[in-house]
């Protein structure tokens, strides 16, 4: 999870893309990020986890200065992506999205782009796992572990890079040619303590409700 930008939007407008998470606090992109709420999105918990986890006491502050700053907050990525994103036809050239995002709009361009304007800010990236599991409890046990031994597979895990554009959970399945020619892992994340986002998550919440405009 990380915040991706409109490469040829900040071109265009001789604009110097954001580098760090403080940054877009910045006057110079006042009005110009879309975020997803945390409370119904996954990247957009991730998102609120990360500025915790990097900013600590300046957490509330960046908060402040990010909702003054005139930042767009949409209910979940496909809301954020596909309706405020300059690359989507919108007028925000800044997004909480993927590192994994840029291939897609190759591959959904249907031959009509062969490069994306999307690009990266390293420094926000935060590492995202998508988990699946069995509900305790459910009488559909056997089937339930059927579906898990399938998304395990080496064909379900070779789709997911070109169908969910994440990485798969298994390391001996081959990687796309235009995933891996456009997609570059963050040398470093912003770091996410399992147990520090469990025990916090709910006030951490609360905590941005009573921020949010």
């Amino acid at each position: 999870m990380c915040v991706d930008y409109d490469s040829k939007w900040f071109a265009d407008h001789s604009l110097v893309p954001p580098a760090t998470l403080s940054e877009l606090t910045d006057a110079r992109y006042r009005g110009l990020l879309v975020i997803e709420r945390p409370d119904t999105s996954s990247p957009g918990l991730v998102f609120l986890a990360a500025t915790h986890a990097a900013l600590g006491a300046g957490t509330e502050r960046f908060w402040r200065d990010l909702f003054a700053n005139d930042v767009v907050v949409a209910s979940g990525w496909d809301d954020a992506w596909n309706r405020h994103y300059t690359v989507s036809g919108g007028d925000r050239p800044l997004v909480v999205s993927y590192a994994t995002s840029p291939p897609a709009e190759v591959v959904y361009s249907e031959g009509k782009v062969d490069r994306p304007r999307t690009k990266v800010v390293e420094a926000t990236c935060a590492e995202q796992v998508e988990m699946a599991g069995v509900l305790a409890g459910t009488r559909q046990h056997s089937r339930a572990v059927r579906v898990l031994d399938a998304m395990l597979g080496a064909r379900w895990q070779r789709s997911l890079p070109l169908s969910n554009f994440v990485y798969p959970a298994r390391t001996d399945v081959s990687l796309p040619a235009v995933f891996t020619r456009f997609v570059r892992r963050p040398a470093e994340m912003i770091r996410l303590d399992p147990t520090v986002v469990n025990r916090e998550r709910d006030r951490w919440l609360e905590d941005w409700r009573a921020l949010a405009p």
